[in-house]
């Protein structure tokens, strides 16, 4: 696609000019295709702010990304993809490692990235209720060379950070003790990390791969974080299992599988599907939102595509909240693990939020009576066609100069 250029840099430079914190909405209409990615690359250009782009499926969210990485290219934006979970609300299996490990590494960088970043996401993603900033703020361990670290109280913490102990670290969330040396697979690093110990002195740190085994390279710090989004301190253990029990009594749950569940996070100190009870875990939980920066750029594409998607995903999670129910599963309700859209809509300031739209339509509540920038965009499929049937093999991209 290609957009008329003075056309093109005269709303580009409008639309900056009035973009978010006017208290007004913007809608951009008449882009559709890739064109999202480059509006979105011009706008973290000129805004230096931290921008958060929401789509409506992961689909749409893999193809923008490829779109948004041709468009910075030379730049080398910092983007960061908070994945949403594959798995059905309410369906109790524990939720994927590296999916897991994607998620806490995104929150961390969020927290801890000192320039913008563009955030992108599903709306499912957003919906989902998670675990505290300050939970895991407290959680992550900095261990560093010729610095004591008390190897078994970090074990402990792995533990209750939802690592499982193997013979090997193979993927993230897997830790591995043999004499002095820990290794451990952090969710902040592509490898696992190996520690060893002298007592509780930490001699060395060094990556190493996962597939041979062998050091990649030393370090002289590194940071470690959760597994999963459920943390189980076992100093908290009296207040989960009052939650849990509480929660039970509600549910007419009986008394043996309430039994059952805490003895498993007393023996393991994890629950297949525990995910699904984390805010049984915290009193509070908390969203993406509170891990964007204050000052962040919210960018809807589709908005109405986003509404359904969201009501859609409500009401499934209702549906199996209530099979779970009839099941005599151990549920929380769900609105206690997902936002409805409502709630999304009262998070998403106008004043903090632009639309992308292929076509203008009726408003939804997210657009009072804002500023709208409707986009021409040529199709450029002709030209791609020459460029195909071209029979002059020597000057492949003729059809460009003369198109």
């Amino acid at each position: 696609m290609q957009i008329n250029e003075n056309q093109e840099k005269k709303i580009i430079e409008s639309l900056i000019d009035n973009t978010p914190g006017t208290n007004q909405h913007i809608e951009c209409s008449g882009i559709y295709g890739s064109e999202k990615a480059y509006l979105v690359s011009r706008l973290y250009q000129k805004l230096k702010k931290s921008l958060a782009v929401v789509l409506s499926s992961p689909k749409e969210t893999e193809t923008f990304i490829e779109d948004l990485n041709f468009f910075s290219k030379k730049l080398q934006f910092p983007i960061l993809y908070f994945i949403p979970y594959n798995i059905l609300p309410f369906k109790f299996v524990s939720y994927h490692t590296k999916t897991s490990a994607e998620r806490i590494r995104v929150l961390y960088n969020l927290m801890n990235h000192e320039l913008p970043v563009i955030t992108i996401t599903t709306i499912n993603a957003l919906q989902q209720k998670i675990i505290p900033r300050q939970e895991l703020s407290d959680f992550a361990e900095l261990v560093m060379t010729e610095e004591e670290t008390n190897r078994d109280i970090l074990i402990e913490k792995l533990i209750a950070g939802g690592y499982v102990r193997t013979a090997i670290v193979e993927e993230p969330g897997d830790f591995c003790v043999r004499g002095g040396i820990l290794d451990v697979f952090s969710p902040l690093y592509p490898e696992p990390l190996r520690i060893e110990f002298f007592g509780d002195m930490v001699e060395s740190l060094r990556l190493f791969s996962a597939s041979t085994q062998r050091t990649l390279q030393p370090v002289n710090e590194a940071v470690i974080l959760p597994a999963k989004e459920t943390i189980l301190k076992m100093e908290e253990f009296d207040g989960i299992f009052n939650r849990i029990r509480k929660q039970a009594a509600r549910s007419d749950i009986p008394a043996n599988q309430v039994r059952d569940i805490i003895e498993q996070i007393q023996k393991n100190g994890i629950y297949s599907g525990i995910e699904s009870l984390s805010p049984l875990i915290y009193p509070k939980l908390d969203s993406l939102f509170d891990y964007m920066p204050d000052d962040s750029v919210y960018i809807l594409s589709e908005p109405e595509k986003l509404e359904k998607a969201a009501i859609d995903f409500s009401s499934q999670a209702l549906n199996n909240y209530s099979e779970a129910c009839a099941r005599g599963k151990l549920c929380v309700e769900p609105d206690m693990l997902y936002m409805g859209w409502p709630e999304i809509e009262k998070k998403l300031e106008p004043e903090k939020s632009l639309s992308i739209k292929m076509l203008s339509v009726s408003k939804t509540g997210l657009e009072p009576s804002g500023q709208d920038y409707f986009f021409s965009i040529q199709d450029n499929s002709s030209i791609r066609n020459s460029i195909e049937s071209s029979q002059e093999k020597e000057n492949l991209f003729y059809p460009l100069q003369t198109g």
